[in-house]
């Protein structure tokens, strides 16, 4: 789970699947807005990558948490929308 001002880096799967971010690779960003939604297995299931997704991070549920997230990178005043799987805790 994410919480307000968390910082955060850009996953492999969003360096893989989204252009034009190469310039955030080794930045930290800072969660500042989160939103969640539940979303049936079913529903899921219709789209196959996506439910691959979260039956490997959470296991089999009947409803799965779609967390959608706000990163700012203040160094550039710049704010992201991304899933839970675009960006990963900075450790």
């Amino acid at each position: 789970m994410f919480h307000l001002g968390d910082k955060v880096k850009l996953s492999d799967f969003y360096l893989a699947n989204y252009c034009g971010v190469d310039n955030l690779k080794e930045r930290a960003g800072e969660v500042v807005g989160i939103e969640v939604r539940y979303v049936p297995a079913e529903t899921l299931m219709e789209q196959k990558e996506a439910y691959q997704r979260f039956f490997s991070r959470y296991g089999k549920l009947d409803r799965y948490e779609s967390i959608t997230l706000l990163v700012k990178y203040p160094d550039i005043n710049m704010v992201y929308i991304m899933s839970q799987f675009g960006v990963e805790p900075v450790k």
